[in-house]
């Protein structure tokens, strides 16, 4: 008595039998295909580094300050960036609320800013010899605060 059955791997003219595939229904295949082809996508994904996302929303920021549209600003990332335009929806979202913050300013410290500037403007002007602008940043600087002269 055998305890094992051998197989024989041949057929009757001594050549190999061919090995029988196992029924795959074709959904199988298809979901195998699809999640193959979605690894192989997200591995050729790179994520953008938190540098190069701030320098993104910056030039969105620019952009937004010289008045473009949502429209050629998707443009101009898609063609600079390779991004699609979810990704850029979220750079204007993030340039706005900076633009928020910089529009948040009260009064007084925007009046002590532009004083600031007035001040450096005057003295540069005093130090090449160019009294009237000197004279005209003076004459600005007490208008803001209130002076008439």
């Amino acid at each position: 008595m055998r305890l094992s059955r051998r197989r024989n791997r041949h057929n009757k003219r001594g050549f190999p039998q061919p090995i029988r595939l196992i029924r795959v229904s074709s959904v199988a295949i298809y979901c195998f295909w699809v999640y193959y082809l979605f690894i192989a996508f997200l591995s050729t994904l790179a994520r953008s580094t938190a540098a190069e996302v701030n320098f993104r929303v910056d030039t969105v920021y620019g952009l937004l300050t010289e008045g473009q549209s949502r429209g050629q600003i998707v443009h101009f990332a898609a063609n600079q960036w390779n991004v699609d335009a979810r990704q850029v929806d979220n750079y204007i979202k993030r340039a706005r609320i900076r633009l928020e913050e910089d529009a948040a300013m009260t009064r007084p410290s925007w009046i002590a800013e532009a004083l600031g500037r007035l001040r450096t403007y005057e003295q540069s002007a005093y130090k090449r010899g160019q009294t009237q602008v000197a004279i005209n940043s003076i004459q600005l600087q007490a208008k803001l605060i209130g002076l008439e002269i």
